[in-house]
């Protein structure tokens, strides 16, 4: 199978099940970039990029996994927050966008000061 096929069959799977087709598509990169280990550039200038049946295994393993409808951080063991990248599973709460919004506000309104911020959840 190749990269042009996996993400036929992917939006074939996933059409109904997600909101947006652009988050579909998200998730597809998503994936794609962390399980085949190529870019987004690199699969559209060679969309036969043939991929190994170790790397096909893991990519449906993973698929079930979002049919569970388990967050893709915790399927990727990692997220981003405010340009840092995190370890995470199921043990860890996933970092918000609106807590990262919240942070460049009290960033900006301590004119970029180091500042000490508790959370108690």
């Amino acid at each position: 199978m190749n990269v042009k096929n996996l993400r036929a069959n992917f939006e074939s799977i996933f059409s109904n099940f997600f909101d947006t087709k652009e988050e579909m598509t998200s998730q597809f990169w998503l994936l794609s970039e962390e399980i085949l280990k190529i870019s987004r550039i690199d699969s559209a200038l060679n969309p036969n990029y043939e991929i190994t049946t170790e790397q096909l295994e893991l990519f449906n393993s993973s698929c079930k996994r979002i049919k569970n409808n388990e967050p893709i951080q915790y399927i990727l063991g990692k997220t981003n927050f405010y340009g840092n990248d995190f370890h995470v599973n199921e043990s860890v709460l996933i970092p918000r966008p609106e807590t990262e919004e919240l942070v460049e506000w009290i960033l900006l309104d301590n004119n970029n000061k180091r500042v000490n911020i508790l959370d108690i959840a």
